[in-house]
């Protein structure tokens, strides 16, 4: 799914951009939102915390390309295509 727009939010609750069906993901559980400096997740202050590449997100962190984003049970990875077109 490419990321549009400047926010993008992540949970169980159908108002989300990104809906899933996960029990261990919170109702608004992350969001992710475009920067100048590129885009950055937040931890909307899920029960289960927000996790990239295996570590806590405490209020928000820089997404690179490869990252894994960990939401309740379910994996994400964010791609960029500006990383992966600069050469």
């Amino acid at each position: 799914m490419a990321l549009t727009g400047a926010r993008v939010t992540i949970g169980r609750s159908s108002s989300n951009d990104i809906v899933l069906d996960d029990p261990a993901a919170s109702r608004r559980h992350a969001l992710l939102e475009r920067l100048a400096a590129g885009w950055w997740i937040h931890d909307l202050g899920s029960l289960n915390g927000t996790l990239v590449n295996g570590k806590p997100v405490h209020r928000e962190a820089p997404l690179y390309s490869g990252d894994e984003i960990m939401v309740g049970e379910t994996k994400i990875v964010y791609r960029s295509d500006a990383t992966a077109t600069a050469g």
